[in-house]
């Protein structure tokens, strides 16, 4: 089963202390509550979700800058009806404001937004991912 294959492989990355109650080794309640998180929320899952990492870079063709906007929202759209949990995005930071704003229009619709999770680059300024969405 993938599920326990994957709990056991997450449970062996736990510090040892954290898989026996019973060692000698201190054991925190922050551990333990995690561990015991991690089973809960493990044991629920018993289906498949996609959660796709998008990658929109910054167009250099001026036809390809104009149909920029109308692509991510397609695309934006696209993940959102195909029932996915979320989505990860890297890239131009324009991009990423159409595909935030395109989510944020189905707030309190069924399917609702998808969280949308980026992923910055290297020179990248907080203040205007912020500002992104």
């Amino acid at each position: 089963m993938l599920c326990g294959a994957f709990l056991s492989t997450l449970l062996f990355l736990l510090p040892t202390g954290a898989l026996s109650l019973s060692s000698t080794a201190p054991v925190s309640d922050a551990v333990v509550s995690a561990r015991a998180e991690l089973c809960t929320a493990l044991r629920g899952a018993r289906k498949l979700t996609l959660s796709p990492e998008l990658c929109l870079p910054e167009p250099t063709n001026p036809t390809a800058i104009l149909m920029r906007d109308i692509e991510v929202r397609k695309l934006s759209g696209v993940v959102r009806g195909a029932k996915g949990a979320a989505a990860a995005v890297s890239g131009s930071l324009d991009a990423l404001a159409s595909f935030v704003d395109e989510q944020a229009t189905f707030r309190g619709l069924f399917p609702g937004p998808l969280p949308v999770v980026y992923r910055p680059g290297p020179d990248c300024d907080f203040e205007e991912v912020a500002a992104a969405g």
